[in-house]
């Protein structure tokens, strides 16, 4: 019995010592690298939310947006799928009324890409409808009659999702800019308490219904007096922020170089890709101190061709000053790591190459891949702008023609 008692008092310190890991584990589980907690079961998170959905409501934008900007750079972290699109909803919406569409654009397609993996049908669609109404309100703010009225219908398919007469409101003006009047009307009917924000929006756009669609006043592109330029997009378009004043004049053009983004990115609808520009030229200009977007000109999917930084400024897209005098900075939007280019932006990449040298005289051994102009002057390499890309290049300066392969 003695021996056995003595044995128990051993063991006694060790399992102590077992007990006090087993809480400290516990306890550094829970804590953030920075000592602070970390929200496991998004309760906190859900919390702040809905705080800062009712300083939405009611009018306190500056509140709202301070917990969204916090909580959205965890929101892909979050386990709840539905909390994290409730966030990046949130924020968007709070760009918006901070005046700020292409931003709003950017954490609406997070929020897409959330809520597609929400189990619950009933919430996906809840979601589906408020990610469509606010698209409405991007496209509205851009001016874009016909996205407006489509996304604002789309929110309309989910009854009592939504404001009913906010939503009717909003198709009601779409329809009338469009010169839809029985529509217009028709939705007008439909509202039951009117409110000052109706009749401040009803202000705000009069401008009148735009033309029928064709190809200069869909595109208003950038060269219009250049008969052989192809179809730019302007700046506009993608509610480029102002360019600031530390920038160089470009100087006398002789060379092109090619890029591509190197972030997937698939879309071809027209709001979509208006916002991923304006996400590269915050990056450009906020995380790198970028004067502006680095390229002068950019190309997406569908074969649309962007205008990017204006062409009399020097860009910043080959690697420093020496690199980017006199060069063109072109960016193919997406990843082409190893896939290829579509037929369309072999079209369009071809249009805008052929253009800008006779303009400016430049020569086919003048346009240059990101990884050929940095290793043919001692810069080092870059896998910039893929395989794929790099081989339309080789073609194009032998004056082969290219084959879509992507």
């Amino acid at each position: 019995m003695a021996r056995r008692r003595s044995s128990k008092r051993r063991r006694s310190p060790m399992l102590l010592f077992v007990v006090l890991i087993g809480i400290a584990h516990v306890t550094s589980s829970c804590s953030s690298p920075g000592g602070g907690p970390v929200v496991t079961n998004n309760t906190d998170a859900r919390l702040e939310v809905s705080r800062a959905e009712s300083d939405l409501g009611r009018g306190n934008v500056a509140a709202a947006a301070a917990v969204f900007d916090k909580l959205a750079g965890r929101a892909m972290t979050f386990t709840d799928h539905q909390l994290a699109s409730r966030v990046l909803l949130g924020r968007a919406e709070c760009r918006l009324r901070q005046g700020d569409p292409g931003a709003a654009s950017e954490d609406l397609l997070r929020a897409e890409t959330r809520n597609r993996q929400v189990t619950s049908a009933g919430e996906k669609r809840s979601i589906d409808a408020r990610i469509a109404f606010l698209n409405g309100e991007v496209d509205l703010e851009q001016r874009d009659w016909n996205g407006a009225f489509a996304h604002y219908k789309r929110a309309s398919d989910v009854p009592g999702a939504l404001d009913a007469d906010r939503l009717n409101h909003r198709l009601a003006l779409t329809a009338k800019l469009l010169n839809r009047t029985a529509e217009a009307s028709s939705y007008r009917s439909r509202i039951k308490t009117t409110r000052p924000e109706f009749a401040a929006l009803d202000a705000r756009f009069t401008a009148p219904p735009p033309a029928p669609a064709t190809p200069s006043t869909s595109t208003a592109t950038v060269a219009v007096a250049d008969p052989s330029a192809p179809p730019i997009l302007p700046r506009a378009k993608w509610n480029a922020r102002p360019a600031t004043w530390d920038k160089d004049p470009i100087g006398k053009i002789w060379r092109v170089t090619v890029h591509h983004s190197a972030t997937p990115f698939d879309s071809s609808d027209t709001a979509m890709t208006a916002a991923h520009i304006s996400g590269i030229q915050r990056t450009h200009q906020g995380d790198r101190g970028w004067a502006d977007i680095g390229y002068h000109f950019l190309v997406d999917r569908a074969g649309r061709i962007w205008e990017g930084r204006e062409l009399r400024w020097q860009g910043a897209h080959a690697g420093n000053h020496e690199l980017n005098a006199g060069n063109v900075g072109i960016c193919v939007l997406g990843d082409y790591s190893s896939r290829g280019l579509s037929s369309a932006q072999e079209s369009s990449l071809t249009r805008l190459l052929d253009w800008l040298r006779k303009k400016n005289g430049i020569s086919s051994g003048n346009v240059l891949t990101h990884r050929e102009i940095r290793e043919h002057n001692d810069h080092g390499s870059s896998e910039c702008p893929g395989p794929k890309i790099t081989a339309f290049v080789k073609r194009y300066r032998a004056g082969t023609k290219a084959v879509a392969k992507g």
